[in-house]
This record gives structure tokens, C-alpha cells and sequence, in this order.
């Protein structure tokens, strides 16, 4: 019986080893009921914090890819910045082109790279969840702002125009 029993758990052993040593040692994703806001401060606090941002990953220790996205530093180190990997910084690309989704590397990450472009992220832990990633998809086409305060004046500055024609 304790033969069956080892049988059994040597293989996830052997899984659980290999996978420690082949990417990030977490698990954790957005649960399926948190709403992601497009927003920074949603995304860091939703996505960025637990999914990125550990020990292993995208912290300020491990500095994966040349990538930091803690709280506070995450900003920095996506917007307008050059892609790390070779195959995407041959293409010039940018980890986020604010208002243009399609064109950021990180949406590609999230998504499914290309070949030669590196790993689905996050590694190791399954993809994020569809309105975590159309979150991201759309705090990236409202320009990729830095705070609330600043889209919600952008937005509001679109839409004067239009509340002057009608009122003419």
C-alpha cells in the first residue's frame, strides 16, 4: 500500500520541483469574482500584487526581465520603456504604448507571445482571468495613466466638445 501511495505522489513531487525551478513560485491569479477596474490602482492592487509581484517574479529582488511591478515602481517600468526580451526589442517594442493596446509587449505577455518573444505570463500560474486582461486592454487605450484622477480629467475634457454643440 505504501508502495501505490508513492507511486502516486512522486510524479507531483517531480511537477512541483520542476516547476519551481522553470518560473515564478506562485499560483495565485485575480479570482473569478473581482471586478479589475482600468485603472493603475485597480490593476496593481488586482493583478500586478498577486500575480507579478512576488518574491521570484517581477519584484525589486528577482527583477525579471529587467521588470519591477510593485506598488509604485510598476508605472515606471511599463510605460513607454523598451521591451527587455531580444525578439521584441528588435521590433522596438514598448511593454505599453499608451492608446495602443494592440502595439504594447505586455499585452502580447498576457495574451500569447510570439515564439521567440518568451512565456505566457503570468508563468507558471495559468492566464489571468478575460476582464482581468480587458482591463488592462482598456487602461492601456484610455492612454495608460498613471492615476484616476488624470483619466477621469481626460475623459472629462473629451466630452466638453460635445456638451457645447448641443447646447448650441
Amino acid at each position: 500500500m505504501a508502495t501505490k501511495f508513492f507511486c502516486r505522489l512522486a510524479p507531483l513531487l517531480c511537477a512541483s520541483w520542476w516547476l519551481g525551478l522553470s518560473g515564478c513560485e506562485h499560483t495565485i491569479a485575480p479570482t473569478a469574482n473581482a471586478t479589475v477596474q482600468p485603472t493603475l490602482a485597480s490593476i496593481q492592487s488586482q493583478v500586478f500584487n498577486v500575480s507579478c509581484a512576488l518574491p521570484s517574479c517581477h519584484s525589486s529582488a528577482s527583477q525579471r526581465g529587467g521588470l519591477i511591478l510593485e506598488q509604485g515602481k510598476s508605472y515606471g517600468n511599463l510605460v513607454n520603456v523598451l521591451a527587455t526580451n531580444t525578439a521584441a526589442r528588435a521590433k522596438k517594442m514598448r511593454r505599453v504604448v499608451p492608446s495602443q493596446p494592440d502595439s504594447s509587449f505586455l499585452l502580447a505577455k498576457l495574451i500569447g507571445p510570439e515564439s521567440r518573444e518568451g512565456s505566457l505570463m503570468p508563468e507558471g500560474a495559468g492566464r489571468l482571468s478575460p476582464q482581468a486582461i480587458e482591463a488592462i486592454r482598456e487602461w492601456i487605450r484610455l492612454g495608460a495613466q498613471r492615476n484616476p484622477d488624470s483619466l477621469s480629467g481626460k475623459l472629462a475634457t473629451k466630452r466638453e466638445p460635445q456638451q457645447k454643440k448641443a447646447q448650441k
